[in-house]
């Protein structure tokens, strides 16, 4: 609960100072700033949320089969075929994937407005 409250505290306040320096900053280069910032987080957000989802968790297991049949030493040391078995590596609990996909898509969208009033 404490965490929760914490988040959503932490949120109002950046929109408040998003908010604020819209009304006291009239540079297009600093908005322009923002809006790539905004960019670079949710393009790692997006990535994080790939990884969470475990997309490439079969890849890697077969590679890892791949090399671990295809040395010579493991042939000769086993006596007999193991069969293998898919085994899904659990995905990591990835707190800042959700905070990074909507904190980016909020600067992109607040800062292209801004921009956009601000040009006209």
């Amino acid at each position: 609960m404490y965490k929760k409250r914490r988040n959503l505290t932490i949120t109002i306040l950046l929109l408040l100072i998003l908010v604020v320096l819209s009304l006291t900053i009239q540079s297009i280069v600093f908005w322009n700033n923002v809006f790539l910032v905004g960019l670079f987080c949710f393009i790692c957000g997006g990535i994080l949320l790939i990884l969470k989802k475990g997309i490439f968790n079969n890849m890697f297991y077969s590679f890892r089969v791949f090399l671990k049949n295809s040395s010579k030493l493991q042939m000769y040391v086993s006596e007999k075929d193991e069969v293998t078995t898919t085994k899904h590596l659990p995905s990591n609990n990835f707190i800042v994937t959700y905070f990074l996909l909507i904190g980016g898509v909020i600067l992109i969208g607040y800062s292209t407005s801004i921009s956009f009033f601000i040009s006209t």
